[in-house]
């Protein structure tokens, strides 16, 4: 009977098959972890997300324009923060922003003055 293929052309196949048939099942394995871990992560987003809707009430409440903090956007979010006079109480209710960064803020905006832009932080 004569072959269809050499042995190396036969290994070649099975070596591209099986690589193949492990890279579905590793894409397979990926999609269903991801699914899984952003299921799980949503209900922890929307509680992050209603802390920070929540403490920008409070700093709308707390201060008025004039000391720093503007008013919330239609859809509840924060709008802006005039950095040039916000708190350091203030500034450590925002997402991302600390103890410690909220001291160097103030400490640069009390060495150099008031901030031009966003770019100088």
């Amino acid at each position: 009977m004569k072959k269809l293929f050499t042995d190396k052309e036969s290994a070649a196949i099975s070596f591209l098959a099986v690589t193949f048939l492990l890279g579905m099942g590793v894409d397979y394995y990926r999609d269903k972890t991801f699914e899984e871990g952003l299921t799980d992560s949503i209900p922890k987003l929307i509680a992050e997300d209603k802390k920070f809707k929540e403490a920008a009430l409070m700093l709308q409440s707390e201060y008025d324009v004039s000391s720093g903090i503007t008013k919330l956007n239609d859809d509840g979010t924060l709008h802006s923060i005039m950095l040039n006079k916000a708190p350091i109480d203030g500034l450590t209710l925002l997402p991302g922003i600390g103890q410690i960064i909220a001291e160097r803020i103030i400490n640069r905006r009390n060495l150099t003055g008031s901030f031009k832009s966003v770019d100088e932080l």
